[in-house]
């Protein structure tokens, strides 16, 4: 199995991998070298010999049971904590505040989404891609609602400031919806 952006050398690979996962009704597609099959993200190690499905490598690569073993694993409960990643995110946010910005405001200024993922993985051999982090803030962002242990409320900001300087982070949604996601503020409160 060669690659070419992850998807093999003439394509074939993730054809028949598509194929297999009609025939099961799974919906999958590859976008930037990685392929969505929502909430699970892979990628495909040619120099291996194998497929990375989020942190497992599983080298049975036949379609047919790629197919399978991604079937049964979007049955399997949700093992992702939104709580737990919201603390981790305020965490991070509240140490990347500008020292001007005291957290106690009501409001606090935005900070990158990049940059505050830049962060959760500066210690060496921190496994936690980029593609995982935006699908983690796609699955906190279904849930408005929720609030840190202090009672603050996250808010993304508007597309808007992806015109400045700040990196545009995308994820790409089960129906294969593109989302984007710069900055976050927590808002006391409210």
């Amino acid at each position: 199995m060669r690659s070419q952006s992850g998807a093999g050398a003439d394509g074939r690979f993730l054809a028949d991998l598509e194929a297999a996962a009609a025939e099961k009704g799974l919906r999958l597609f590859e976008k930037n070298g990685r392929i969505y099959c929502f909430p699970l993200l892979m990628r495909i190690d040619s120099k291996e010999a194998a497929v990375k499905i989020g942190k497992t490598v599983e080298r049975r690569i036949r379609p047919s049971e790629l197919v399978r073993i991604l079937t049964v694993a979007q049955k399997r409960p949700q093992q992702f904590r939104e709580e737990r990643f919201l603390e981790l995110l305020y965490r991070t946010w509240r140490l990347l505040l500008p020292e001007t910005n005291a957290p106690a405001a009501r409001s606090g200024p935005v900070i990158s989404l990049a940059e505050i993922h830049e962060t959760l993985t500066l210690f060496p051999g921190t496994d936690y891609p980029i593609e995982e982090f935006t699908r983690d803030l796609l699955l906190l962002d279904r849930k408005p609602d929720l609030r840190t242990r202090d009672g603050s409320r996250f808010e993304f900001a508007a597309s808007t400031l992806s015109k400045g300087q700040i990196r545009r982070l995308v994820v790409y949604d089960e129906e294969g919806g593109e989302r984007t996601y710069v900055g976050v503020r927590f808002v006391k409160g409210g």
